[in-house]
């Protein structure tokens, strides 16, 4: 393809600025060293150099040898010691010997030397000719870009609706596809290769599709099956498979460096951010549409607000590196390298566009003006990362909750009429009883929760009765609630029981016990009424105590006593917290513990042998009372828990509601980390992408190279201009995805480009993540818009496009030995083969489970760091500071930046990771188990076998021969009692390390 005069002027863009004109001494412009000085070397002078040795620094009388570095002239005159840059000649350039800090030159800069990699662009720049635009005064305009000019280059025109061409060979044809590959074909006289063989065929497509290899019996009914319609029903059945989404998904993943921690020094773990894969692989296993699957990753939150599917989808956003620890100082930095991180992983996803080469300068090579940067950068400037709590499956609750409150409905029903009509009479006449009880000043303790060594049994009148084997030093812990305020004493009762060792209050064989210490802590029940802290209140046994025994009180308040059947202990002060009191007792024995013991609490002097009454009755009278002597009031629901526990009715009526909201479904919340909108402030222009150099407040916006109509028009609704704006990422979607009059054209491009390169191995552009000036123009320029176009035309669907593709002839090639396409077309730009090429490190790994039968299918949900797991690789979690070994030696990108292609390298690594992984030898020992042979004469259908699941073909004679030959010798050279089990797993493993394991053809 050759570009266009206007194209060719549109990108020297170093010789169009603003205000300039080249004087009659300037050099021709070279791209390649402008470009090198525009990158490498203008940046570092700036910013290093221009402090000192510029014409500001000479009005400000701070110019330092009289160098100016600002200009060409300046550079080539030098300073006082003579020519800082002699263009071709680096030894006699004093600028690089000061930036060297060599010889006697100054250096430079003063506060310290420069890395080598930077000197080094400096001697580059130098010996190459010192292309420098930089004429007269220091530069002050810009780079003019001109955008209708722009607008002409081929990835930003409309799409055309080209008409597939006539060609010679037609019998080859299949699909209009065929059509633009042969034409450019014949145009040189070459002949497409023939066509792949049946079971090869279906290894390629299914691999293609799903990322595993096609099982023996799917092999053999594919070759078997004669009808014209198997091929397309073959690649049906992978399209419809969940596979396709993990295969696919995977290949979207590295678009959009998605990892599971935050990178940098700390790498926090993310929670939730694998909802965003998940929504990946459901996208593409529904065949969403892409502009939809696009809107969503964009606004998702915004469009759907609440839904979780959408909010999962934002995750794209997010997905950067971001620092685990900010400062005040860092914080506004961090947040302009975050919102580029957005919009760059942004521009070359979904637009094949380094929109972030515009943060500090108007693009170099593109027609992107820094303000159009700024001003998509502000649709995303109040986006942010949030983890919410969402429900995956809102509908299954809304099902359970309308289920449950028909049930629920009546028993709360029958609840409030026993409120209204039966409880005020009943309570009545309960009061009336137990006011005319006589007073007693103890209340027997209802405690929560009742333990010690053994069980304690609850008996009718309070009291707890110790069961199991009798240990010494036991101690009984019981807990209770009490909305008393005046605490005043606590009574401790050692009751005889006739279970107990000669019917005595103790557990000793003599029926006795030994009481060391009573410990009672008092915290505030209600925290939100601030009552006070927890206090552990002193206790002194009461001068009025039954018994005899000696009561000595240590300096912590601790209580020593024996033998004692009931003793009182007043604290020093009444205790009780407004809003309600815990109290925590325990009570502890020197040797045998109180075989049946009951406590009781006073809320004024009593004596110790004076009666109690229940903790309820006491509790129900004090709240009564604080109310005038009326059931409703504020206390009502305080005096109904103690009345329940009094009156079996009104215990019955809650009861019934009580069981049936406890079985209320409630929805299954979970972490999704999304994006949000809302936080962070304006977006400011940025003077060299510096944060402390700000230029004004960007408003929303979109690149005016891909606005075939006013550039505002998505800011609002286009049918009522007069609307409120739309939130900007919904614009930011909306521009996105319209393929009228936005950037929807180059959106179409650039995913159909991505799906013939995971089919081809190569790009039409093959450059898939740039589409720009500096990328590669498309092999086929007409067919990537026939493609753009169909997309579009079966409404963004791309399961289609994989059919149209997969069934052309182009697709379905071999690899012949063809001396003069080799030659004319090394490259394959002409699509005349269709080469080899390696899986990548997830097809690898699930491949090695598949044929040792260990595949877990198991989708979605948290992954692992374990590599050693059975789970599709897909499944493995992503964290930035521990990627996998084994998908890092086969190239698993790092999730820093939008990888549009990975790297494919052949070392030495690769080949040990085979030869000694566990997982590896597992797998062998697997499949080995599967094939194994009864004796060595059944070596040679083990081999088959073997053969026909890793590589999916028979084995040749000569390698059946020589396998089976490896197997038996192994075998007979082994003393294990396993020996042909051992040697049929070596020979396993040796398929596994072969390259045609690796490779698909």
């Amino acid at each position: 393809m050759t570009h266009s005069p206007a194209l060719a002027r549109y990108v020297a863009v170093a010789v169009a600025l603003v205000g300039l004109h080249a004087s009659a001494g300037a050099q021709p412009a070279d791209p390649k060293g402008l470009a090198h000085f525009e990158s490498k070397i203008r940046p570092v002078l700036i910013k290093e150099c221009y402090a000192c040795h510029s014409e500001e620094a000479a009005k400000n009388k701070k110019l330092r040898g009289g160098l100016l570095l600002d200009t060409r002239e300046g550079t080539r005159k030098g300073g006082d010691t003579g020519p800082a840059v002699v263009p071709g000649d680096a030894k006699k350039s004093l600028l690089l010997a000061a930036l060297r800090h060599e010889g006697k030159a100054e250096l430079m800069p003063p506060r310290g030397k420069l890395s080598n990699e930077i000197i080094a662009d400096f001697a580059k720049w130098i010996e190459t000719g010192a292309a420098d635009p930089r004429d007269g005064s220091p530069l002050q305009g810009k780079r003019f870009i001109d955008i209708a000019e722009g607008k002409k280059f081929w990835s930003f025109r409309p799409l055309a609706a080209p008409a597939p061409p006539e060609v010679k060979s037609a019998a080859w044809v299949r699909n209009p596809i065929d059509r633009f590959i042969l034409s450019g074909l014949e145009a040189k006289g070459l002949t497409p290769s023939k066509p792949l063989a049946r079971e090869r065929l279906i290894r390629r497509a299914t691999f293609d599709l799903t990322g595993l290899p096609p099982t023996p019996a799917e092999v053999e009914a594919f070759v078997g099956d004669k009808s014209l319609d198997a091929y397309n029903k073959l690649l049906a059945r992978l399209l419809n498979s969940e596979r396709y989404g993990e295969r696919w998904g995977r290949h979207w993943l590295d678009v959009t460096r998605f990892a599971e921690s935050g990178g940098y020094e700390f790498d926090g773990d993310r929670g939730g951010a694998y909802h965003y894969r998940d929504f990946v692989i459901k996208a593409l296993n529904r065949d969403m549409p892409f502009d939809e699957f696009v809107r969503l990753q964009l606004a998702g939150d915004e469009l759907k607000p609440g839904d979780f599917f959408s909010a999962s989808a934002t995750g794209f956003l997010v997905a950067g590196p971001y620092p685990g620890q900010t400062t005040a100082k860092t914080l506004e930095p961090i947040r302009y390298d975050h919102l580029d991180d957005m919009l760059a992983t942004t521009g070359t996803a979904f637009l094949g566009l380094t929109l972030g080469c515009a943060r500090c300068h108007e693009h170099k090579y593109d027609p992107i003006p820094q303000q159009d940067y700024y001003r998509l950068l502000a649709t995303l400037g109040r986006t942010d990362s949030v983890t919410r709590q969402m429900d995956a499956n809102p509908e299954a609750y809304r099902t359970a909750k309308a289920a449950f409150d028909a049930t629920h409905a009546p028993l709360a029903q029958a609840l409030a009429a026993f409120e209204k009509d039966t409880l005020p009479g009943r309570f009545d006449k309960w009061l009336a009883t137990e006011r005319a009880k006589p007073v007693a000043p103890w209340l027997t303790l209802e405690p929560i929760t009742a333990t010690g060594k053994g069980a304690l049994k609850k008996l009718t009148d309070g009291s707890y009765l110790a069961s199991g084997k009798a240990d010494k030093a036991e101690a009984y812990t019981f807990t209770a609630f009490t909305t008393q305020t005046k605490i005043t004493a606590l009574r401790f009762e050692a009751l005889r029981d006739e279970s107990l060792p000669t019917g005595g209050a103790g557990r000793a064989p003599d029926g006795t016990f030994a009481l060391s210490e009573i410990t009672l802590t008092a915290t505030p029940a209600d925290p939100a009424k601030k009552a006070g802290k927890p206090v552990t209140v002193k206790l002194t046994r009461a001068a009025t105590a039954q018994s005899g025994a000696v009561v000595a009180t240590t300096a912590s308040g601790a209580l020593k006593a024996a033998r004692d059947p009931g003793t009182a202990f007043v604290a020093d002060a009444p205790f009780g917290f407004e809003g309600g009191t815990t109290l925590s007792i325990v009570v502890k024995f020197d040797n045998y513990a109180a075989g049946r013991v009951r406590l009781a609490f006073a809320t004024a002097t009593a004596d110790a042998s004076a009666p109690a009454r229940p903790q309820s009755s006491g509790e129900i009278l004090a709240l009564v009372a604080a109310q005038g002597g009326k059931l409703d009031g504020k206390n009502r629901a305080a005096i109904l828990r103690w009345f329940r526990k009094l009156d079996a009715p009104t215990e019955e009526a809650f009861v019934a509601v009580e069981r049936s909201l406890a079985k209320e479904p409630k929805p299954p919340l979970m972490p999704v980390f999304s994006a949000t909108s809302g936080r962070g402030g304006d977006v400011h222009y940025l003077i060299r992408g510096e944060t402390d150099r700000k230029n004004g407040v960007a408003a929303p916006g979109f690149a005016q190279v891909l606005a075939h109509t006013d550039v505002n028009r998505w800011l609002r609704d286009p049918m009522n201009p007069m609307s409120a704006p739309k939130p900007p990422r919904v614009a930011l979607a909306d521009w996105m995805t319209d393929s009228n009059t936005g950037a929807g054209h180059l959106l179409a491009r650039v995913i159909v480009n991505r799906v013939w390169q995971h089919h081809f191995g190569k790009a039409l552009v093959r450059t898939p993540n740039d589409f720009g000036a500096q990328g590669e123009p498309p092999t086929h320029p007409e067919l990537l818009d026939y493609l753009a176009t169909e997309l579009i035309k079966g409404g963004w669907k791309l399961k289609p496009i994989h059919t149209l593709i997969m069934t052309s002839a182009a697709y379905q090639q071999g690899r012949d030995t063809n001396e003069a396409a080799t030659k004319a077309d090394p490259q394959n730009l002409l699509w005349w083969h269709v080469a080899p090429r390696r899986l990548e490190a997830e097809a690898i790994r699930d491949s090695l489970l598949v044929v040792g039968g260990s595949l877990d299918l198991k989708m979605y949900g948290p992954g692992t760091l374990d590599e050693n797991v059975a789970r599709r690789s897909v499944y493995l979690t992503v964290k930035r500071s521990r990627l996998l070994p084994m998908l890092q030696a086969f190239d698993a990108p790092e999730p820093i930046q939008s990888v549009g292609e990975r790297s494919r390298t052949t070392a030495t690594t690769q080949a040990l990771m085979m030869m000694n992984s566990r997982l590896v030898r597992a797998q062998a020992e697997k499949l080995a188990r599967a094939v194994l042979p009864a004796s060595a004469a059944d070596v040679p259908q083990a081999v088959e076998k073997a053969y026909r699941i890793a590589l999916g073909r028979a084995p040749t004679d000569a390698e059946r021969q020589r396998m089976t030959a490896f197997v038996q010798r192994v075998a007979a050279e082994s003393k294990a009692p396993n020996a042909l089990e051992i040697a049929t797993a070596d020979f396993c493993q040796v398929l596994l390390c072969l390259n045609e394991f690796l490779y698909v053809d």
